[in-house]
C-alpha cells in the first residue's frame, strides 16, 4: 500500500469544470507520498514503455530498465524469438541477476549464489541442489515474468497488472502518431541500445512528459539556440518558417485522450483523416502517457527515480535503407539540440530544476494550466481536444495529461 492512503488526489487538480480555472497543486511535484502513489496506481497498473524492438533485435539480445521503480530485463529468446520482460531479481535471495545495460546472452547467472536462468527466465541450474529437500523443484523457481507484454508498431510495453485495457485500447488515438513515426521510412527505423544519451535532472518526471507539447515555452527557454540558428547560413529562412508555424499552434496542440498528447503543426480538423494518409509529413512531438516521448529524430524514455529526481534515456533514431547523408543529418540534428553538449536540452533541464525548487514555496500552492481553456473543443467521435483560437501555446495538451492523472489516481 502507499505511504499515505488518505491523500485526496481528486482535490489536487481543479479540472476547469463549473467555470473554474484549470489548476494543479504543487504536491504533485514535491510530495514523496504522491510519488509513491503514482508508482503504485500508474506505473504498476498501466502500460509502461520499456524498449523499441530493434534494441533486442536478435535472439539473446537483452536490455535492463525499469517499470517505475521495478528493475526488469527485456530479453528476446534465442529459439523462438519471443520477447520477455522479467523481474531482474534472483528467486533465491533477490539479487539482480543482470548488471549490464544491454548485450547478448543465453543465460543470466546470479553472482551471489550462482543460480542460473535462461533468457526466457527458466531456472536451469542451482548449485549444490542436493542441499534442498526432495520436494524442491527448481523449475518452479524461475525469474518472474511481468504479467503482460505487448508490441505496437515496434514499441514494446509491459504492464505489472494481469488485467486491464489492452495496449491498443490504452494507446487509443495515439496509435496514429506512432504509425506516422515508424513509417517515416518505408523500410522502418532503427534504435540501438548502445547509442544513447543518458541524463538526469533534479525534478519531477511529469515535467519531461509535459515539455515536448508545451509550445508556450520555446521562444523564451530556447532563445539562445534560436539566435544561433538565425546566425547560421540560411538561418533567416528557418526563423521565418518558425514564425509561420507558430500560427498553427492553436489547432496543432492536441490532447489525444488517456493522457497522450501531440503537437502537430499540420493538423486540420476538416482534413484530418486525409492528412493521416500522408506519411511523409515532418513528425510532430508526441507524449505517450506515462513515460514515452517521440519527437522528430529520437525516442525519450522517462524513468522516475524519486519525486524530485528523473532519469532520461534518449535514443537517436536512424532510418533503414536510406542514403548515409540522411542519417548523418539526423544525428547532427540530435547532437545540436538534444545531445549531451547540445544547445536545447540543457535549457529544459535547468527550467525543470527551477520549477522543482519553486514547488516548495507554499505561498502560492496552485499552478495555472488554463491557457486556451475557454475555447477548448472536443471532437465527439474521437475525443481529441484542441483549442481553435489561441495563436500560440495552448495548454490543452497538458490538461490532457492531468485529467488522465486525476482519473487514475482517484482509483483505490
Amino acid at each position: 500500500m502507499i505511504a499515505d492512503s488518505k491523500i485526496a488526489f481528486s482535490d489536487l487538480i481543479e479540472d476547469g469544470s463549473e467555470g473554474k480555472l484549470f489548476r494543479v497543486h504543487k504536491r504533485l511535484f514535491r510530495d514523496p507520498d504522491v510519488f509513491d502513489a503514482e508508482m503504485e496506481r500508474i506505473f504498476e497498473r498501466e502500460w509502461v514503455y520499456v524498449a523499441y524492438e530493434t534494441e533486442v533485435a536478435h535472439g539473446g539480445d537483452y536490455k535492463t530498465t525499469y517499470i517505475g521503480r521495478q528493475p526488469v530485463i527485456v530479453t528476446r529468446h534465442s529459439d523462438d524469438g519471443e520477447v520477455h520482460v522479467l523481474y531482474n531479481s534472483c528467486r533465491h535471495r533477490g539479487a539482480a541477476v543482470c548488471q549490464q545495460e544491454s548485450g547478448n546472452a543465453n543465460f543470466f547467472r546470479c553472482g551471489y549464489h550462482g543460480w542460473v536462468y535462461n533468457n526466457r527466465g527458466e531456472n536451469v541450474s542451482v548449485p549444490d541442489k542436493e542441499g534442498y529437500d526432495e520436494d524442491f523443484d527448481q523449475r518452479e523457481w524461475g525469474l518472474i515474468p511481468v504479467p503482460r507484454v505487448a508490441n505496437y508498431a515496434g514499441f514494446i510495453f509491459a504492464s505489472l497488472s494481469p488485467t486491464g485495457p489492452s495496449l491498443e485500447e490504452h494507446l487509443g488515438n495515439a496509435r496514429q502518431w506512432l504509425d506516422l513515426f515508424t513509417n517515416i521510412s518505408p523500410q522502418g527505423i532503427l534504435v540501438r541500445s548502445d547509442v544513447i544519451h543518458k541524463s538526469a535532472y533534479e525534478g519531477n518526471w511529469k515535467f519531461q512528459l509535459e515539455n515536448p507539447n508545451d509550445g508556450y515555452h520555446f521562444d523564451t527557454t530556447h532563445h539562445s539556440i534560436l539566435e544561433v540558428r538565425r546566425r547560421r547560413p540560411g538561418g533567416e529562412a528557418v526563423t521565418a518558417a518558425r514564425g509561420e508555424r507558430r500560427a498553427f499552434n492553436s489547432r496543432g496542440a492536441l490532447a489525444l485522450g488517456n493522457g497522450h498528447c501531440a503537437s502537430d503543426f499540420n493538423f486540420d480538423p476538416a482534413a484530418y483523416a486525409e492528412r493521416l494518409k500522408n506519411l511523409t509529413q515532418v513528425f510532430p512531438p508526441t507524449a505517450i502517457f506515462p513515460n514515452l516521448v517521440i519527437i522528430d529524430v529520437q525516442i525519450r524514455h522517462i524513468i522516475p527515480r524519486a519525486h524530485n529526481r528523473t532519469d532520461l534515456w534518449v535514443h537517436p533514431v536512424t532510418l533503414k535503407d536510406v542514403p548515409d547523408v540522411m542519417n548523418a543529418q539526423r544525428m547532427r540534428k540530435q547532437e545540436d539540440f538534444y545531445g549531451s553538449a547540445g544547445f536545447g536540452a540543457p535549457d529544459d533541464w535547468e527550467q525543470f530544476e527551477r520549477v522543482q525548487k519553486g514547488a516548495y514555496a507554499t505561498g502560492n500552492e496552485w499552478l495555472l494550466y488554463a491557457r486556451g481553456l475557454r475555447d477548448e473543443v472536443e471532437d465527439p467521435e474521437t475525443g481529441i481536444r484542441w483549442t481553435p483560437n489561441v495563436r500560440q501555446g495552448s495548454e490543452v495538451t497538458l490538461r490532457g495529461i492531468y485529467r488522465h492523472w486525476k482519473q487514475l489516481m482517484a482509483k483505490a
